[in-house]
């Protein structure tokens, strides 16, 4: 094996590294996402948050949750 086999091998394993870590952390950010959206939905329930709040917040966190999972799908594609 040459050197440069093994440069684009060791490349491949810390981009493999890279991707793992990236799924990992988008995977936390949309369980906090999930866990937010459920308290703001309690909040609301109990009158501690406003209708037009609790819309627009929970749009901002849908929003917010499409990025994550789009970015995740192509991690999950690298990996």
């Amino acid at each position: 094996m040459t050197r440069t086999d093994e440069e684009q091998i060791l490349g491949i394993k810390v981009r493999y590294e890279d991707a793992i870590y990236g799924i990992m952390q988008y995977k936390e950010k949309l369980a906090d996402l999930s866990a937010a959206q459920k308290q703001l939905k309690k909040d609301f329930e109990d009158g501690k948050v406003g209708g037009e709040e609790f819309k627009t917040t929970i749009a901002a966190m849908d929003e917010r949750s499409e990025e994550h999972t789009s970015e995740l799908q192509s991690l999950m594609r690298i990996s």
